[in-house]
């Protein structure tokens, strides 16, 4: 179990997978119920018959191999089982000539979606050895013999579909996984781990187009005083109410991370330092009139605008963003504060 995930992230990965890959084998072996079965009627053999039967038990085993081992080594043992199920099937309807020998890709697919490459790789090399030797294991026996034209066409078509099915769990699996590492789980805003490259495109986008690239960091005002008074569970739901209301308050194109305990930062592509400071006094103006429940709650915002083909790095800005919001919290809270290029003086709007 060690070996097949070796550390805590392998095994979230895992985990995260389950379940849709368990959905996933027993939709692909429905797929492939009706060509499987039709071999075998061709074919009229009980080595195919019992393999059939094989792969249909795969689509239920999962819950019965759990109970006596992990749903670790349970995947292996079935990924394995359907691999020897196909390769028994290959054996006795051809080899080579067989109509489903493309079927040995199937459980590396599945394989893929949750375990690490060095599994992969040795399910690979056991996919191949087991596809070899059914193939010479035909020739030995001459199993091979002309399969119907319809028949070849309906094995290869539910080799796409089945395939299909798996791409798309591994590609939904993907995606949740990029979700999570990229989002803050509280709020639903962007992390810092999303900052980075998302700033990046922005800025050579707006260098691309001569535009302009702002940035707002947004510090919600007095909050350790709402977690010691309220606590800390009032202090998260805070969190989340101003989370959307910024959401709501920014542009479209416009993108929120949360990037501190209580503070926000806001990318604005294209947006010189007027539209920028207008979307920070809407942020401003919204959050003061819309308390969380009892709560007031009002935010003091830093805002910095860098033009196109200067080519300021993300660092330089909040650092510049950060000394805004420094005055903005100085001079009183509650308010923006503009730092335009050269940046030596900051306006309060």
């Amino acid at each position: 179990m060690l070996r097949l995930c070796p550390d805590d992230w392998d095994r979230e990965r895992f985990v995260a997978a389950h379940a849709g890959i368990n959905r996933s084998r027993r939709q692909v072996c429905l797929v492939l119920l009706v060509p499987g079965i039709l071999v075998a009627w061709l074919w009229s053999a009980p080595t195919v018959w019992a393999a059939v039967g094989l792969c249909l038990l795969v689509a239920v085993a999962n819950d019965l191999i759990a109970r006596y081992r992990s749903v670790v080594v349970a995947g292996v043992l079935i990924a394995g089982g359907f691999e020897l199920a196909v390769a028994a099937v290959v054996a006795a309807t051809g080899g080579i000539h067989s109509p489903i020998l493309g079927w040995l890709i199937l459980p590396v697919m599945m394989l893929a979606a949750r375990y690490r490459r060095a599994v992969l790789l040795a399910a690979m090399g056991c996919g191949a050895v087991a596809g070899t030797v059914a193939c010479l294991l035909a020739d030995v026996l001459g199993t091979a013999k002309p399969y119907p034209a319809a028949l070849l066409g309906l094995t290869t078509v539910t080799l796409g579909v089945a395939s299909g099915i798996v791409a798309m769990n591994l590609q939904s699996a993907d995606i949740a996984s990029r979700h999570d590492a990229t989002t803050d789980q509280l709020t639903g805003a962007l992390n810092r781990k999303a900052l980075t490259p998302l700033f990046e495109r922005m800025s050579k986008e707006a260098d691309a187009r001569d535009s302009h690239l702002s940035m707002l960091l947004c510090d919600l005002d007095h909050f350790k005083s709402i977690n010691d008074r309220y606590g800390h569970a009032a202090g998260d739901d805070v969190l989340c109410h101003a989370a959307t209301v910024i959401r709501q308050a920014i542009r479209a194109e416009d993108r929120l991370f949360r990037v501190g305990g209580e503070e926000f930062l806001v990318l604005l592509p294209h947006a010189d330092a007027t539209v920028a400071a207008g979307v920070g006094e809407r942020i401003r103006a919204t959050l003061a009139a819309s308390p969380a429940g009892d709560i007031a709650v009002t935010v003091s915002i830093g805002a910095v605008t860098t033009p196109g083909q200067r080519r300021s790095g993300e660092r330089e800005l909040q650092e510049i963003a950060d000394r805004a919001l420094y005055q903005a919290k100085s001079s009183g809270r509650n308010q923006v504060v503009t730092a335009e290029p050269p940046w030596a003086d900051a306006v309060t709007t």
